[in-house]
């Protein structure tokens, strides 16, 4: 996996526009540290913060309800600042249930966050580095750096030491060997440091005042790398990146696409609310014609509140007063026999409509046409009025009466 890995200066502060990076892919190749020029790709970006900003602890703490919001008071006694100002992130619980934890001053992290962000990098976590080398059984790790020196126990917690006089090893790691019985001390200790400090040098001076075996390992560049068990991502909490390098490099090449998706939803709707209001326009114009109508029809109508409906009674009102039958008529009773003499040589000779029945006679030009029209008539359906039908040689009658309600 392709990683660039920020690496923020031992004593680097908001007001410097210096922040070096490394490359590394899962082919083996790796690029340099810089500033500047063709940032490569890389599905992860991570913030490597120096040991002498993060305070590295292991505490015992319940883990329930909101425990993370408790974890900076867990450690007040040891903090120089304001816990206020400071930001705890917790790993994964150990096998005797304590937490390991991480503090951090979280306006220079915010800052350090914040210039890699600058750069085009944008960071997705963010870790020691004093975390990032993996601890061995029965080892303890010495990191020793230009400015200072960072141990780091068999179970992976790193602790900064103090700067010693020349020629001897760090007071807190002879006191901590001091403290430990001979079974609980480690088998050696092995010392790294960073590229132009002799480690071997520093092995042999310790190993003569240590009562544990001391020997040289390789330079300690804090390349990337597989990440141990126990390291613990500082950007959680309140400082969860809301964006990840890996979706803004995916978004970037669909930028066009979507801001042609935006712009064709934006005039789709545009298009949806003009439309609409033509329609609402429409009906209330509509909604205005019927009431007036309504109103020139039947003058006594006094409160219109559904105008197609009022309408329609009232028109069934008078057809009832004139004894012409109900709504329907003589033209829904025409409609359903409609086109039923279609194709055959047929001629209308009558036709009638008294007290809501139709009365139709055909004359038909050979017996077979008026059979077929029979037929016509006698197979209606089921939707139609009832139909009755008499036949005298070429002449068909048909007698419709509307179905009862």
């Amino acid at each position: 996996m392709s990683v660039i890995s920020i690496h923020v200066p031992d004593r680097w502060d908001h007001s410097r526009q210096d922040l070096p990076w490394h490359w590394s892919d899962d082919r083996g190749a790796s690029g340099v540290l810089g500033n500047a020029g063709v940032l490569p790709a890389a599905r992860e970006v991570r913030l490597i913060v120096p040991p002498c900003q993060a305070l590295h602890a292991v505490v015992n703490i319940p883990r329930r309800g909101r425990w993370q919001e408790t974890l900076v008071y867990a450690l007040e006694d040891r903090l120089l600042d304001d816990p206020d100002r400071v930001h705890v992130a917790a790993g994964a619980p150990r096998d005797d249930g304590r937490t390991p934890v991480i503090a951090i001053d979280r306006q220079w992290l915010r800052a350090a966050v914040a210039r890699a962000d600058a750069m085009g990098l944008h960071p997705q976590t963010a870790f020691s580095a004093a975390a990032l080398e993996p601890a061995q059984e029965h080892e303890w790790l010495a990191l020793v750096g230009a400015d200072e020196t960072v141990l780091v126990d068999d179970s992976g917690l790193p602790v900064l030491l103090d700067a010693p006089p020349a020629g001897e090893p760090p007071r807190l790691l002879a006191g901590m060997l001091a403290a430990r019985g001979e079974g609980e001390r480690p088998q050696r200790i092995r010392v790294r440091a960073r590229p132009g400090i002799d480690a071997e040098a520093i092995a042999a001076t310790w190993a003569a005042s240590l009562p544990v075996a001391v020997a040289s390992g390789a330079a300690w560049t804090s390349r990337p790398g597989p990440l141990p068990d126990a390291c613990i991502n500082l950007l959680q909490g309140q400082l969860t990146p809301r964006r990840t390098a890996l979706l803004s490099s995916a978004l970037a090449a669909w930028r066009p696409v979507l801001a042609l998706l935006v712009a064709s939803l934006a005039v789709w709707l545009l298009a949806l609310f003009a439309q609409t209001w033509q329609w609402q326009r429409e009906e209330r114009a509509l909604g205005a014609r019927a009431e007036a109508a309504l109103r020139r029809a039947f003058p006594d109508t006094r409160t219109i509140l559904a105008a197609g409906l009022q309408m329609q009674r009232g028109l069934d009102d008078l057809r009832a007063r004139a004894g012409v039958g109900p709504a329907s008529g003589a033209g829904l009773l025409l409609s359903r026999v409609g086109g039923v003499g279609d194709g055959l040589n047929v001629r209308l000779r009558h036709l009638g409509y008294a007290n809501g029945a139709l009365d139709l006679d055909w004359e038909c030009a050979d017996p077979g046409c008026a059979a077929q029209l029979r037929t016509r008539l006698q197979q209606p359906p089921q939707s139609l009025p009832a139909v009755a039908v008499q036949s005298d040689g070429l002449r068909v009658h048909a007698h419709l009466t509307e179905l009862p309600r």
